[in-house]
Parts: C-alpha cells; sequence; structure tokens
C-alpha cells in the first residue's frame, strides 16, 4: 500500500512538468489568437478606413471636374461677344474741328480790275473712315484691335470773308467783297477767286499744322474706344487698341 502511494506521488510529480508545459502552450496559444484577431481587426479597420478616404478623394476630385465644366459651358454659352457693326457703318466719323485763316492777294496789274488782298476764315473738319478699316476681335480675351487710315481734314467752310487791302481806281466798291463798277462779272468774278484761293490757303495750313494732325488722332482714339465701349457695355473690362494705316 505505501509502495503503491510513493507510486502514485511520483507520477504526480513527474507529470507536473507536461501539465505546466500544456497549460503555457495553451496560454500562447491563446495570446497568439488574441494577437492574431487584433491584428486583423486592425488591418481591417485601416483597410476600411483607406477605402473611405479614397472614395471620399475621388468623389471631391470629381466634383470639382464637374463643377469646373459645368462652369465653363455655363459662361461660355452666357458669355456676352464683341459687337462692332455699328462702328463699321460710320464711313465718316467726325473726331475734330479747327478754325485757321487763309489770304489771297491780287494785284491789278495781273487781274486788269483791281489790287485786292482779302482774308478768308473758316472751319475745317477731320474725319476718320471707320468702314474702310480693320477690326481683330479676341472674344475670349475680350479685346478688339482697330487699325484705320489716319483721320484726314474732309471739309472746309469759309464762315467770315475781310476786306485787307482794296483799290480800284476808276472802279467803286461796295461791301462784302463785291468788285462792281461798269463791268460787274469781272468783279464778281475776282470775289470768288479771292475766296477760294484763300480758302484753300486756309486748308493748307490746317493739314501742315502737325499739332492739329496729332489732336485729330488722339481725339480719334478716344472717340472710337469710347463709341466701341458704349454699343458693349455688358463687357466692362472690354480693351479697345487703336492703330493708324499709312
Amino acid at each position: 500500500m505505501a509502495s503503491h502511494n510513493r507510486s502514485t506521488k511520483k507520477f504526480v510529480i513527474a507529470s507536473l512538468p507536461v501539465l505546466l508545459g500544456t497549460v503555457m502552450i495553451l496560454a500562447s496559444v491563446n495570446r497568439f489568437t488574441q494577437t492574431v484577431s487584433a491584428g486583423a481587426g486592425a488591418a481591417q479597420t485601416a483597410y476600411h478606413t483607406s477605402k473611405d478616404l479614397e472614395q471620399q478623394r475621388i468623389y471631391t476630385e470629381y466634383y470639382e471636374k464637374s463643377r469646373a465644366a459645368a462652369e465653363k459651358k455655363y459662361h461660355t454659352s452666357n458669355r456676352a461677344v464683341i459687337s462692332i457693326d455699328k462702328v463699321r457703318e460710320s464711313a465718316e466719323l467726325e473726331v475734330l474741328q479747327v478754325q485757321a485763316t487763309g489770304y489771297s492777294i491780287e494785284d491789278k496789274k495781273d487781274n486788269h480790275a483791281a489790287t485786292s488782298w482779302i482774308k478768308v476764315t473758316g472751319k475745317g473738319i477731320f474725319t476718320v473712315n471707320l468702314a474702310a478699316g480693320e477690326y481683330l476681335i479676341d472674344q475670349e480675351r475680350h479685346s478688339v484691335v482697330i487699325r484705320i487710315p489716319k483721320p484726314q481734314l474732309t471739309h472746309f467752310s469759309p464762315e467770315n470773308t475781310e476786306k485787307m487791302v482794296y483799290e480800284d481806281g476808276a472802279l467803286n466798291p461796295i461791301p462784302e467783297i463785291s468788285f462792281l463798277n461798269g463791268s460787274a462779272g469781272k468783279g464778281t468774278d475776282l470775289a470768288q477767286r479771292q475766296i477760294s484761293d484763300a480758302s484753300m490757303d486756309a486748308k493748307a495750313s490746317i493739314t501742315s499744322n502737325q499739332r492739329f494732325c496729332q489732336s485729330a488722332e488722339v481725339s480719334a482714339e478716344k472717340m472710337i474706344s469710347n463709341f466701341v465701349k458704349e454699343i458693349n457695355k455688358d463687357i466692362p473690362d472690354l480693351m479697345v487698341t487703336i492703330e493708324f494705316m499709312d
């Protein structure tokens, strides 16, 4: 009996290491399982988070592109168109008025009527032919380049005629440049010729005056630019460039 008890004790003692080892293995397996489970959960969470972020990125990118495309389409369809038809229709745009004086001198020895000096003061008008211009329109950049002939003196009208010197000997003049005696026709022809000559002299003084020509160009630039902008009020940032052709 005692021998049996000793054998049982020995068996129990001998079995303890095996049991402890088994317990430790089971504990390790349990910890490993928990670790794997935790890692899988973290990976799954990270996966879903990454997936959500990617979906959000794709959505945002698509939304921005769609909005940009829609906005571009909207602005394109609603963009005002630059119009210059009314400008082209102006074949003669008056840009500057100036005053000038011309003179005519007739000698009795040459005309066999009288010695006469007269002064004519009149108004000259510079105009621009917009119908002969070239128009370069950039709808995207809201700009117009207009190339036109330089302003020209196209009109001159005498407004005042003044006698400076008059002597005829036998002729008896009357006021307002009427050279009349026994030959009314000769006196009238002389008056008309002098008025015409004095007017030509006045016109020549205008066209040879660089200050007048430059003023006409400056005035034309401002007037045409304002004209184009006035008929395109719906394009507030419209840029107009005027160039003069030689």
